[in-house]
């Protein structure tokens, strides 16, 4: 017998496994990939910032 619920989502409807933790996954990536930029942005401000007003 084929369990036709568990084809292609097992990991889904595996009760050992909680239920949410793929949008878990994507709101972690999300926030990730936001914070990523954010530093992305300050280095490249950080860099703009100390060539154009050199150390003497």
């Amino acid at each position: 017998m084929i369990d036709y619920n568990n084809i292609g989502n097992g990991f889904r409807n595996d009760p050992t496994k909680p239920k949410s933790i793929v949008p878990e996954t994507l709101i972690l990536i999300y926030l990730f990939s936001y914070l990523e930029k954010e530093i992305f942005a300050i280095s490249v401000n950080q860099i703009s910032f100390y060539t154009r007003y050199p150390s003497s």
